[in-house]
């Protein structure tokens, strides 16, 4: 349920689809090793991307069946 993000330069990443709708997924930046961590969900209603590039900026994503990972939370990372 809870991904715990370290970088150590750019780093790019990867998010399967869910299971079963209503799956909570929650990403936390919680070592900056220089660089920007790219996650990019297989599927993703907002965007395409969620990058993040300081400690304690966070993502909490519900998995939906029909439109992919919805955002429902975002503390300074970066979606587009």
């Amino acid at each position: 349920m809870i991904t715990e993000i370290t970088t150590t330069a750019a780093d790019a990443l990867t998010l399967a689809d869910g299971t079963t709708s209503g799956q909570v997924k929650i990403i936390n930046m919680i070592v900056d090793g220089g660089g920007t961590a790219t996650v990019t969900p297989v599927t993703f209603a907002n965007g395409t991307t969620i990058a993040f590039d300081a400690v304690a900026e966070s993502v909490t994503l519900v998995w939906n069946s029909t439109i992919g990972w919805v955002a429902t939370s975002v503390q300074g990372a970066t979606i587009a």
